[in-house]
């Protein structure tokens, strides 16, 4: 008498640690991502042209939100699993110094690309 005996994969769950709003300017940010079954995590991100992966570090292309999708595709034993986030990237501050000494009469500094007027 021959019997078949079928095994069910496991499932497994990944721990995706939360990633803080990030400003343009930040350097790269370190990701951290783990399968419960110990198999290998792919990190990517939706839009690279904002921030993308680069060696495991999130590095920041421009201002805006991207989802950051941790992936493990599963093998002969383990269930694909999947965990995604979303992280807002603001804009950097910009800032404008005038220096009074280029002031002309008027008070007009005239080297920007718009008069400001010194108070």
């Amino acid at each position: 008498m021959i019997r078949e005996l079928k095994v069910a994969k496991a499932s497994q769950n990944i721990t995706f640690e939360t990633i803080s709003s990030k400003m343009y300017g930040d350097t790269d940010i370190e990701l951290s991502a783990e399968a419960t079954s110990g198999l290998v995590v792919t990190l990517q991100s939706n839009y690279p042209d904002i921030a993308g992966i680069l060696n495991g570090k999130l590095h920041i292309v421009s201002a805006g939100v991207v989802t950051i999708t941790a992936t493990q595709p599963g093998n002969n034993n383990f269930l694909p699993a999947e965990k995604s986030q979303e992280v807002v990237i603001s804009k950097a501050p910009l800032t404008v110094t005038a220096m009074i000494s280029r002031a002309k009469k008027a008070n007009q500094i005239q080297y920007l690309p718009y008069p400001i007027r010194v108070l």
